[in-house]
């Protein structure tokens, strides 16, 4: 019995010290029915769907569609990491993906059709999505990278929801209140 017992509190640290990396890693956004085993990295990465466009509380989705080729809600957004900056160079980057319609990862990064841009989030920080990298469609990037770029720190999505398929955006722009509703619409990765 006392052999057991000094196995248990020899345990006790490691099995407390990976429940913390579990908790911190798994990380619940406000909105989140509860807490995911897997990481944001691994719930963010793939295909998305936007659903919704609201500022200031009023669904503003009409106004986008007046101004793009397409409705909103046919693009397809791909958050990748590790992809390869140029071919001159090793320099792998994360890129957010704009495309007309939906493609397999390597598809959608290679034949970007609308444009391919920066990332990189922070648990506390938020979501930053950056300006130009690749631009094929000028009219549409233009139109949806303002809506999606994050140019200054104080202005990065927090994400308030990132569960199952549905991903929540929140930031503050120019004095008004965005936010997009998202569904993931493909996992596979190739």
């Amino acid at each position: 019995m006392m052999k057991h017992k000094h196995i248990f509190i020899k345990l006790l640290p490691i099995a407390c010290l990976l429940v913390t990396l579990i908790f911190t890693t798994c990380k619940k956004f406000p909105e989140d029915k509860f807490i995911s085993l897997r990481t944001v990295k691994q719930r963010l990465e793939g295909e998305w769907q936007l659903n919704k466009i609201t500022i200031d509380g009023n669904d503003v989705g009409s106004v986008y569609n007046d101004s793009l080729p397409q409705s909103y809600d046919s693009y397809r957004f791909w958050f990748l990491y590790n992809q390869p900056v140029n071919d001159h160079t090793k320099e792998k980057a994360d890129f957010f993906i704009i495309n007309t319609s939906s493609k397999k990862s390597h598809d959608a990064f290679i034949n970007t059709d609308v444009g391919a841009v920066r990332f990189d989030i922070g648990k506390k920080e938020g979501l930053a999505i950056y300006n130009g990298t690749r631009i094929n469609d000028s009219l549409s990037f233009k139109i949806l990278i303002d809506l999606f770029s994050t140019y200054y720190i104080s202005s990065k999505w927090q994400i308030k929801k990132l569960y199952k398929k549905q991903l929540v955006l929140e930031k503050d722009k120019d004095g008004k209140h965005y936010r997009l509703q998202l569904n993931k619409t493909r996992n596979e990765l190739f």
